[in-house]
């Protein structure tokens, strides 16, 4: 997540009351647990709090928030969306969200986490496969979408205000763009905080290439049904 520290949190009283738990925020982003959302302009105030209260790591922290503000700068005006922006009434609710990892709910961990790791790298969204091995993203096997549906809302609610639980489940069409009885469970999902996102297509493997099933090893027995499908999908339309 990119998380903003309001400036007026980090002086005077409030920043005094609060340090511990700046500070614990603070780590996150040292740790790339999560992004530091942070204007140049209030770089100043940052490295005030740090000398007040951490003086022996000030330094390594204050370049931290330089290069942090520096990102933010070049970023695109829309990489605001998404911020959470932490006050003193939500902070200690805010760590322990920030603090656990974020979920992933899926029909079949090992499969379908396969299929998205293959995406997240063709895509160069490494940040998310590190996240996984780093233990900062859990990915849990619903065993079906009735209980992945039901496993991500009991998630969502153990985050005080900033969910972080993605459903992904298959849509079980079959013919394309229909509305089917997955979509209306993952709107359900969505009003308890959950993000749910369906698949367009039936199901998961239904996005792998063609060109990627005709180069599996092959083998003597059922090759032949296997080159029949394939040039029976080579036939088909894209809808």
């Amino acid at each position: 997540m990119r998380v903003e520290i309001p400036v007026d949190l980090l002086k005077g009283r409030e920043g005094d009351e609060n340090a511990e738990l700046i500070l614990k925020l603070i780590a996150f982003f040292r740790e790339a647990r999560h992004e530091w959302a942070i204007s140049p302009r209030d770089v100043d105030a940052v490295h005030a709090f740090l000398e007040r209260h951490l003086p022996v790591l000030a330094q390594s922290y204050l370049l931290l928030a330089q290069k942090a503000s520096m990102a933010q700068a070049w970023a695109p005006h829309e990489g605001v969306v998404g911020v959470v922006r932490v006050a003193s009434e939500t902070l200690t609710a805010d760590i322990r969200d920030l603090e656990r990892p974020a979920v992933l709910v899926v029909e079949n961990a090992i499969y379908d986490w396969q299929m998205i790791e293959a995406l997240a790298r063709l895509l160069g969204c490494e940040d998310v496969i590190d996240a996984k091995a780093g233990s900062r993203l859990a990915v849990y096997n619903g065993g079906g979408k009735d209980g992945a549906i039901a496993h991500a809302v009991d998630q969502a609610a153990q985050f005080s205000r900033t969910k972080r639980v993605v459903l992904v489940i298959d849509s079980d069409s079959f013919h394309p763009a229909d509305r089917t009885g997955n979509h209306e469970k993952a709107e359900g999902a969505a009003r308890k905080g959950v993000s749910a996102h369906v698949l367009s297509f039936r199901e998961m493997e239904n996005y792998i290439p063609n060109r990627v099933l005709a180069r599996q090893p092959k083998k003597t027995v059922g090759m032949s049904s296997m080159a029949k499908l394939l040039e029976s999908l080579k036939t088909f339309s894209p809808e």
